[in-house]
């Protein structure tokens, strides 16, 4: 139950940081620009969080320098194929973003094994809770 309230408290700071005024992202995949307010017609949101690495590797799961605001699309072609143009894509925008050094630090974080804590996600939770981000906008 905590990994799933840290999922969604993490995901919403993800698209609001990455989203302007107008609630508009841009796709790190794909480039192209989607409302946050979007849906599919099955009702489920267009814009997603995107992990660079895949968010089964926990120790990436809550950095945001892993994440992104994404559509939902170019979030399933990044899982159906991880090497894709899509990833490769993210991968260009990532190194232009934070060099090519930490993301290769990333991609090499696949390997390692880690596990999530009760306490560890106590705190993602605390650091993302709505309130706790709002204050440190106006810091």
């Amino acid at each position: 139950e905590l990994l799933k309230i840290a999922d969604k408290l993490f995901g919403d700071f993800i698209k609001l940081r990455d989203s302007n005024e107008q609630g508009v992202i841009i796709c790190p995949c794909c480039g192209l620009p989607f409302s946050l307010k979007d849906k599919n017609p099955d009702g489920t949101p267009v814009v997603q969080t995107l992990h660079f690495v895949s968010r089964s590797v926990y120790s990436l799961r809550f950095l945001p320098e892993n994440s992104a605001a994404g559509n939902d699309k170019c979030n399933l072609m990044m899982h159906l194929n991880p090497y894709g143009k899509e990833y490769v894509n993210y991968r260009k925008k990532l190194v232009n973003t934070i060099g090519e050094v930490k993301v290769a630090e990333m991609e090499g974080a696949r390997r390692n094994i880690n596990k999530l804590t009760v306490e560890y996600l106590k705190e993602i939770i605390e650091k993302y809770k709505p309130s706790t981000v709002e204050n440190a906008k106006l810091k």
